[in-house]
């Protein structure tokens, strides 16, 4: 009677930790096969607990759970990343967002004194969230066009030359380089909506790339970053309890608060090329 009752409530804890993990796959597919899928998975768990016991049990697991997440994952992808025109494109720009959001995520687990403070904490967890808002949009194909995230990827070289020896260049690589790539984008694609949303997209990937250039290169220059005198001045008046931790909160300051201003030139550079391409095609008037 015993084993019987230890029996019952494995299989309510199993069914429970499944009912859990099937919540990964997306609502469609799990609405549709959630239900069918949870008596399956119980019925094969039921009957190797009867012929083997609980290592039965753990066998059944070890076979299932790669399985579900694994079509998780691929339901996912294919959710956010569907097939379509420009897919190899899409999947570069959602990769590129995603791994800034990763490098993001890393710093504070590297660095973790900021999340503390809410000051840093909220604004962090808003831009992870326009990261992931960022990548949804560009694997869904609703802000781009074949060439606007390659172009909005081609900046990141041009963000490096902020740190370099010659200030003109870096003014350059701010002021220019993303508006004329995010322009060229405008002017592959059909119409005045399509190159306003060509050139939003080139400017929100760019605005990503230059988070992940700035974060990126100050986490791998930290050994000559805390020795920095404007560094150590500024954090000196601050009172934090860590300065590699501060230095990556500049950093990401510095690499995010320009992102609204690229977003919204790449998407001003579109309305202006996609106007421009209107009345240079626009037929003469019949005399």
């Amino acid at each position: 009677m015993a084993i019987e009752v230890g029996r019952a409530r494995l299989l309510r804890i199993s069914d429970r930790g499944f009912a859990c993990l099937v919540w990964l796959l997306p609502g469609g597919l799990r609405r549709e096969y959630a239900e069918p899928m949870r008596q399956t998975f119980a019925d094969l768990c039921a009957a190797s607990l009867h012929q083997r016991g609980a290592t039965g049990l753990v066998a059944t697991w070890v076979r299932a759970l790669p399985d579900l997440l694994a079509t998780a994952g691929q339901e996912w992808a294919a959710a956010i990343l569907p097939a379509g025109p420009a897919r190899p494109a899409r999947v570069g720009g959602v990769g590129a967002t995603l791994l800034t959001a990763l490098v993001l995520i890393y710093s504070q687990v590297r660095y973790p004194a900021n999340l503390s403070r809410p000051g840093y904490l909220v604004p962090y967890l808003i831009l992870l969230a326009a990261l992931g808002g960022l990548a949804v949009a560009i694997g869904r194909g609703r802000m781009t066009c074949s060439a606007a995230v390659p172009f909005g990827l081609a900046t990141a070289p041009s963000w490096l030359t902020i740190y370099s020896d010659w200030p003109v260049l870096g003014i350059a690589g701010v002021a220019m380089v993303p508006v004329l790539l995010a322009t060229a984008a405008a002017m592959a694609a059909p119409g005045v909506g399509a190159s306003v949303r060509a050139g939003a997209t080139a400017g929100a990937v760019a605005g990503a790339m230059l988070l992940l250039v700035n974060l990126g290169e100050g986490l791998a220059t930290m050994a000559w970053q805390v020795h920095e005198p404007s560094y150590l001045a500024e954090y000196a008046r601050t009172g934090q309890s860590d300065l590699a931790a501060y230095i990556v909160g500049e950093r990401i300051a510095g690499g995010a608060y320009p992102w609204p201003t690229v977003f919204v030139a790449g998407a001003l550079a579109g309305l202006l090329a996609g106007a421009a391409r209107r009345l240079a095609t626009r037929p003469a008037p019949s005399r």
